[in-house]
Order: C-alpha cells, then sequence, then structure tokens
C-alpha cells in the first residue's frame, strides 16, 4: 500500500472520532506527499472506490468493533469483491492503521490537544472553556494511596470469574455532547467530510448480546502478535514494544506521592479500559476496580475510551482529574489508548482469520 492511501485511512480513522487536531496534521502531511490537494478540500468525494468501501468498517470500528466477531461480513466484501481487489495483507495494514488512529485519537481528544495555530487557515472563535483551577485535593490521595495499598498483586494474579459488569460506572450521566456548538459542527464535518457518514453513537458493549473476548481464547500474545508478526514483522515487534513499555513504565509516584508501587492502579486503568470493549483477563481479580478506582476517574476513563470528543475541561474538574500531574494524566491516557488499540486490533485480526 502506497504511503498516501495509509495517509487517507489515517484520516478516514481520525475523523471517525471527531479528531481535528490528528486530520489537519494528516492532511498536511498527504499534500507534502505529493497527494492531490483535491482530495484533502473535497473528501469523500474524491476517494478511490478502493478506499471509499472502507468506511463501513473504519465506522464499525469506531463505534461497535466487538460486533465483527458475530458478523465479519464488512471484512468478507472487501475481500471477496472483485472490483475492491483488497489482498489480506493490505485488508491487515488498514486495520493496524485504523486500530493505531482510533487509540490515538482517543489521546489527543481527551488530553485536549488542539490544532496547531499554523494549520488553520481562517480564524475560528470558539466559546471559551471554563477555567478551573487546578488544586490538589489530600483527601482524595489519601484516599488512592488506601486503595492502592489494600490490592496487592498478589490478588491481581488469581483467577476470578467477572460477573456481569457491576464495577462499571453506572451512575454517571450518559455521554451526551457538552462541548459548544462550534466544537459539534467541526466534528460533524469532519466525520461527513472525510468518512462520508453522520456522527454515530458509541453502542456500550453488553454482555447479554455479545460473547466475551477471553484472553484464555483469543489475547494479543499467543494470537494477535503471531498473525500480524507474519505480515508486518517490525511493525508489529514496534507496537508490542510500545504496548510493553506503557503498561510498565512508572515514576514511583501518583498524584504528588512518591514512593508508591503503581501497578496496581495501572493494570485496573488499563483493564477496565479494555473490559468497556469486552476483553476480559481471565487472572485478574475484576474487584480490583471498584477497590481502586472510583466511579469519576471511572467515569473519565471511559469517556476518554469511547468518547473522547466529548470530554471538556468541566470533566477535568468533575472527576477530580485535576489532582494528578499532566504527566501522569498523560500515563493514564496511554494506557487507555493502549487498550482500545489492543482490543480493536484483537477483533480484527479474529474477524480475519474467520473470513479466511
Amino acid at each position: 500500500m502506497c504511503i498516501r492511501d495509509s495517509i487517507v485511512i489515517a484520516l478516514m480513522a481520525s475523523a471517525s472520532m471527531g479528531c481535528d487536531y490528528l486530520c489537519l496534521l494528516l492532511a498536511e502531511n498527504y499534500v507534502l506527499c505529493g497527494g492531490d490537494r483535491e482530495l484533502i478540500t473535497q473528501g469523500f468525494a474524491k476517494y478511490p472506490p478502493k478506499l471509499k468501501a472502507l468506511a463501513d468498517l473504519v465506522y464499525i470500528f469506531a463505534y461497535r468493533p466487538w460486533s465483527l466477531r458475530e458478523d465479519n461480513r464488512p471484512l468478507a466484501v472487501l475481500l471477496r469483491e472483485a472490483e475492491m481487489k483488497w489482498s489480506i495483507s493490505e485488508l491487515t495494514q488498514a486495520l493496524i492503521i485504523i486500530a493505531l488512529y482510533h487509540g490515538l485519537s482517543c489521546f489527543c481528544l481527551a488530553y485536549g490537544l488542539v490544532p496547531e495555530l499554523d494549520f488553520l487557515k481562517e480564524k475560528v472563535v470558539a466559546e471559551p472553556e471554563p477555567t478551573i483551577p487546578r488544586t490538589m485535593d489530600k483527601a482524595f490521595e489519601a484516599d488512592l494511596i488506601e486503595r492502592m495499598r489494600k490490592c496487592s498483586l498478589e490478588d491481581q494474579e488469581k483467577s476470578y470469574e467477572a460477573p456481569e459488569p457491576k464495577h462499571h460506572a453506572t451512575e454517571e450521566t450518559p455521554d451526551t455532547p457538552n462541548k459548544s456548538s462550534i466544537f459539534e459542527e467541526v466534528k460533524s464535518n469532519l466525520i461527513e467530510k472525510y468518512l462520508g457518514k453522520k456522527i454515530g453513537v458509541f453502542e456500550s458493549f453488553t454482555y447479554r448480546t455479545f460473547k466475551i473476548l477471553r484472553d484464555t481464547d483469543f489475547s494479543w500474545r499467543n494470537n494477535g502478535y503471531a498473525w500480524l508478526r507474519e505480515l508486518y514483522p517490525e511493525l508489529t515487534s514496534m507496537i508490542d514494544k510500545t504496548f510493553g513499555y506503557v503498561s510498565t513504565m512508572t515514576n514511583q509516584s501518583v498524584a504528588n506521592i512518591n514512593g508508591i508501587n503503581t501497578a496496581t492502579l495501572r493494570r485496573a486503568i488499563n483493564y477496565y479500559a479494555k473490559d468497556l470493549f469486552g476483553v476480559k483477563h481471565d487472572n485478574y481479580a475484576y474487584k480490583n476496580i471498584n477497590e481502586l478506582m472510583q466511579i469519576p476517574l471511572k467515569t473519565f476513563i471511559k469517556r476518554s475510551a469511547s468518547t473522547p470528543a466529548n470530554i471538556t475541561a468541566e470533566d477535568y474538574g468533575k472527576n477530580h482529574i485535576y489532582n494528578f500531574p499532566p504527566e501522569e494524566v498523560a500515563h493514564i491516557l496511554l494506557l487507555v489508548m493502549q487498550a482500545r488499540t489492543e482490543s480493536e486490533l484483537l477483533y480484527g485480526v479474529l474477524a480475519l482469520q474467520n473470513v479466511k
């Protein structure tokens, strides 16, 4: 696949999440790589038929990736219709790009990255976000540290069959758009322009409707990594090293308290985010999620993984995110990004294997 087609796929994936920051960077890179500027200005209408055919798949991965396990016809159509001319290797590369840019979009949007002024062709005036003072809640810090101490690593290694997800943030308010109208307009324009579709609604994984993807049946290490390595060994190795680094890096501190082993919290964040996509680890005690994280933090993680374009400065305040230093917020979001990317890759590889 040529570099320009790869950029267009990344553009489609970023647009499906409403990430204007990445869309503008990718659009600029497309032109710098010799791409037709009309494709950027006119969007989906100028795509070649082969790339247009990916729109439904990008949309499914953005809003309900687990549904491919039950219905892989969108992949089968791309592989079997002669006019599409998608090979297994090409479609696998496309799935990798989609998963990576969906995860990256979650990070950019939830962390509040905005387009560089150099990329804006005209002045955009938006309603200002409310200014919320960033103060440290000592009670929050003490509670979090106590929760981490109660959840030992020994407990995490014990097998635990998780019940229907009582640990989900059920008390939170629905994920409804709460940004100013101009941001909703930008998001809508991105999806319509570069994906040819209307804004969708993230469909929460339901245990009564879809089957859980357990790591004992299909995991990144034993299945996803092995499959992708056969086709793209260097790229797969880089993805695997990134997953490992994000999961293990630590400065032994949390919420400005130093000398703390954060492994329990890191694992809880990562596994909770995966659980939102129906991916479970059978050797993890999911009761630790409730013991480690209160509903506000789980709410922030859930929105960052599923509807990051709706996060505002107010969400940072009411969900106690300002209690974490900026670098720790970034680490939380990296764990969420890794969880979403890995989950999408697992569903994509599993669907490809079933089609083949």
